[in-house]
C-alpha cells in the first residue's frame, strides 16, 4: 500500500503546485510577472521532481515486488535517503512558489494595510513548508531504511 501511495502523493503534489502557478498567471496583470511565473514553472522543476522521484519509488527495489512483499529475496535502496531528497526538493519548490507572489502583491495599488493582509493570506502557504521541515527533521532522526515496515518515525 505504501508503494502506491508514494506514487500518488508525488502526482498530487505536482498537480497542486501547477494549479497554484496557473492561479498566479490568472491573477497577474503584469507581462513581466507572467514571464517569471512561466520561468518558475520550469525552474521549480515540478515535472522533473515528479518524474524523478516517481522513477526512484518505482525502481527502489530489485526485483520491484520486493517493495511490497518482504518475503521476496532482493535488495532495496535507502528509503530514508530518497525520502529526505524528495522532501528537500519539495520544500525548495514550495518556497520558490510562495516567494514568487510577494512582489506582485507589494506592487498593487492598495494601502499598506491591504497589501500586508494579502501577504498574510498567502503566507498560509508557509504551513506546508513547516510541515515539510518537520518531516525532514523526523526522517533525519530516523536510523531505519524502511519507514513503511517499521514505525520509527513516531
Amino acid at each position: 500500500m505504501m508503494y502506491a501511495t508514494q506514487i500518488l502523493y508525488l502526482l498530487i503534489i505536482t498537480v497542486a503546485k501547477y494549479s497554484i502557478l496557473l492561479f498566479y498567471l490568472r491573477l497577474s496583470p503584469s507581462v513581466n510577472f507572467r514571464r517569471w511565473v512561466k520561468a518558475a514553472a520550469a525552474a521549480a522543476a515540478c515535472v522533473f521532481e515528479d518524474v524523478m522521484f516517481t522513477l526512484i519509488v518505482l525502481f527502489q527495489c530489485n526485483p520491484i515486488e520486493k517493495a511490497w512483499d518482504f518475503v521476496v529475496l532482493g535488495k532495496c535502496s535507502n528509503g530514508i535517503g530518497c525520502f529526505k531528497a524528495e522532501t528537500t526538493f519539495s520544500l525548495a519548490t514550495n518556497v520558490v512558489i510562495l516567494v514568487l507572489l510577494m512582489p506582485m502583491i507589494w506592487n498593487l495599488h492598495l494601502i499598506l494595510r491591504g497589501r500586508l493582509l494579502l501577504i498574510g493570506i498567502f503566507a498560509v502557504g508557509l504551513i506546508p513548508c513547516a510541515s515539510l521541515i518537520a518531516r525532514l527533521i523526523k526522517t533525519h532522526n530516523s536510523r531505519l531504511s524502511d519507514i513503511a515496515y517499521r514505525d520509527d518515525l513516531t
